[in-house]
């Protein structure tokens, strides 16, 4: 068949008129569907004629018995039907989106029975925006998804400053074939006949906070705006929870340092879970003080730290509860803590909610400043370790030296020593000499004698 395909997923939810004749192919739920598959309106008689209705445009097509399809609008649809066949198709070409909440009806002349079903048009995606807002983490950027992309379509990426003027990040055919006008900065994907392509920042996220992204689709025009918000992941430490069994009152505190949040809206949430009613999930908001932290190296630039405490009350339902607390809406760095409301009363161990628990398990401890300014300690640890080191080089040197001055003087004296003695040998065998010397002639005229 020719045509394009429509370049919105399509689906369809249909109320069936009468028995026999149906509409097949209604639930085009996600991406996944295939955009090729027509809506096919089946159950018809095979020795009659049937008839396609638009809601607005009044008849789209008649085919009659012999499979012959006469229509008006042969470049935004294509009806076809098989001679005899019991069975017609429809296939939207193009311009779905004023099509979205229209009622399409199949009609079959012979019996007088039909059946409609509504168009709903699912234009692409952004997924993850919420509130028109999608949250990017700078220490740990994961790529943005647009997503209901048609399959014979290819979409593009644009970016913009509060409503100005768009810029094109870059763009992807429908066979996958991407192209990215920064990509030192930006990386664009997207698989072959997929209906989802990413979108992924590399570098330099503080400049794009408060952009608008947008994703388009390029056959059919379909778009979705979403604002950035860059963030980063905050680190929980010296987190306490502890509970009254009289009153079941619950206190805890955390220690939060490299958060960021763009909006500047730094919040911290307390959840209350019964662990035996999952369906019910109590939340309140913690008091959070927080400050400037302007000597940050472990955040890829400026953050803030802070202290987030809680004092709530347990439901009087007996049970063990979860208590979790989450900062700027980071799971993965989340503390979490299991604390009993029966009669024993107990607070178990930490629950790892993530493999990283940035030190979530370390007890809170009175003596902490307020500020839990982790940098002097960390300081201090580096210099005592520091001199250590020195004095332990210092020994060693001292040591070494010593042993190498006592070696050498000792080498010293004994080869003194060898001096002496060779001088004594020569010194004697010169006096035996001179001595020789001065008895000899006297020795020869007495033997002559």
């Amino acid at each position: 068949m020719q045509g394009v395909v429509i370049t919105c997923l399509v689906i369809l939810y249909s109320v069936c008129g009468a028995e026999g004749i149906k509409l097949r192919n209604c639930n085009k739920t996600d991406g996944s569907t295939d955009l090729h598959e027509p809506i096919i309106c089946e159950g018809i008689s095979s020795n009659g004629s049937v008839v396609w209705y638009h809601q607005y445009k009044g008849v789209l097509a008649q085919c009659s018995v012999d499979g012959n399809c006469s229509t008006s609008y042969s470049d935004d649809y294509n009806i076809t039907r098989e001679a005899n066949s019991t069975v017609s198709q429809l296939r939207i070409l193009k311009g779905g989106t004023e099509d979205h909440g229209v009622v399409i009806s199949c009609d079959d002349r012979v019996s007088s029975t039909n059946t409609n079903c509504t168009l709903i048009l699912k234009k692409v995606e952004i997924s993850n925006c919420t509130s028109s807002k999608v949250v990017v983490f700078e220490d740990a950027p994961e790529a943005i998804t647009c997503q209901n992309i048609p399959r014979n379509s290819g979409n593009v990426w644009l970016r913009s400053k509060d409503g100005g003027t768009e810029e094109v990040l870059g763009n992807c055919s429908s066979e996958g074939i991407c192209f990215s006008k920064n990509s030192n900065r930006f990386k664009i994907t997207r698989d072959n006949q997929s209906t989802d392509s990413q979108l992924l920042i590399l570098k330099r996220f503080r400049e794009v906070a408060g952009d608008q992204i947008t994703c388009e689709d390029t056959l059919q025009k379909t778009r979705h705006t979403c604002r950035l918000l860059i963030r980063h992941h905050p680190v929980l430490s010296h987190c306490n929870i502890n509970s009254t069994c009289v009153n079941r009152n619950v206190s805890g505190s955390c220690f939060i340092n490299n958060m960021f949040s763009s909006d500047n809206l730094h919040e911290c949430v307390w959840t209350l879970k019964n662990m035996n009613n999952n369906s019910r999930v109590n939340r309140k908001a913690g008091d959070f003080g927080y400050s400037w932290d302007n000597d940050n190296t472990a955040c890829n630039d400026k953050c803030y730290r802070g202290k987030c405490s809680l004092e709530w009350q347990l439901p009087q339902e007996k049970g063990n509860y979860i208590i979790t607390v989450t900062v700027i809406g980071s799971t993965k760095t989340a503390f979490s803590q299991v604390i009993s409301n029966d009669d024993t009363c107990k607070t178990f161990s930490t629950v790892p909610l993530t493999s990283v628990s940035h030190g979530a398990t370390t007890p809170s401890k009175e003596s902490l400043p307020s500020e839990a300014k982790n940098h002097p300690v960390i300081i201090i640890v580096i210099v005592l370790v520091a001199i250590t080191a020195l004095i332990i080089a210092s020994v060693i040197f001292f040591v070494i030296f010593r042993r190498r001055r006592q070696q050498n003087l000792r080498r010293k004296d004994k080869h003194h020593q060898e001096n002496r003695k060779n001088l004594r040998t020569t010194l004697t065998r010169s006096i035996n000499v001179q001595i020789f010397l001065h008895h000899s002639p006297e020795q020869t005229r007495d033997q002559e004698k």
